[in-house]
Formats: C-alpha cells, structure tokens, sequence
C-alpha cells in the first residue's frame, strides 16, 4: 500500500543510506583476495620437469576458487540499493487500496 506525506504527495523524504561502507569493504576485500591470489600462483618453475606438484596444485586451484568468491561477493554487493531510513516521529498516511483482513474478525 503506498504512503503519502502529510501534504498528500506520494513517497517519503528523509535519509538515505546508500550502502557506501559495505560496497567500498568489499571492494577492499576483493582487492586482498586478488592480492593474494597473485602471491599463491608461482611465477614459473625453475626447472623443466613437467611433473606437477601436488602441493603447488592445491595452492593454485584454492586461490583461484577464493578469486571467484571474492569477485561474486562484491558483484552482489555493487547491487545493493539504497535505503530509506525513516527516524522515529515522522508523520505519513497510507492510502488503503484493497480489503484488511483483520484476525479477530476473520470469517
């Protein structure tokens, strides 16, 4: 049901909370798992055996899994909207557009 203020204009006016610390902390976060990520994968191999070590493996795959996470995390955060914090005492009206069906009243 939608709200009016007290002159009659539909939405409300107050604070807006636009999220800034939550979506610059995960940015900085990202940017430490990308770090990171970048400091487990080694540069090269200083010798020409192909053998794979098992240990250097599980290094990588679980820098770049961390990568993807971090990189998902803040994607969802960039998405956040921006809140409407209405303070305690603000006077508004809502405009009742369909039936209130109220409990101890109920068929």
């Amino acid at each position: 049901m939608p709200g009016v203020d007290q002159a009659g204009y539909a939405g409300f006016r107050d604070r807006v909370n636009n999220h800034y610390g939550r979506i610059f902390g995960s940015a900085t976060f990202l940017a430490l798992v990308g770090a990171g990520v970048q400091m487990a994968i080694p540069r090269s191999k200083d010798d020409n055996d192909d053998t794979e070590d098992p240990a250097e493996t599980l290094k990588v795959e679980t820098a770049r899994q961390w990568g993807e996470v971090g990189r998902e995390m803040v994607r969802r955060n960039l998405r956040i909207q921006p809140t409407l914090e209405i303070r305690p005492g603000y006077k508004f009206s809502v405009i009742v557009d369909k039936d209130l069906i109220l409990p101890p009243y109920a068929g």
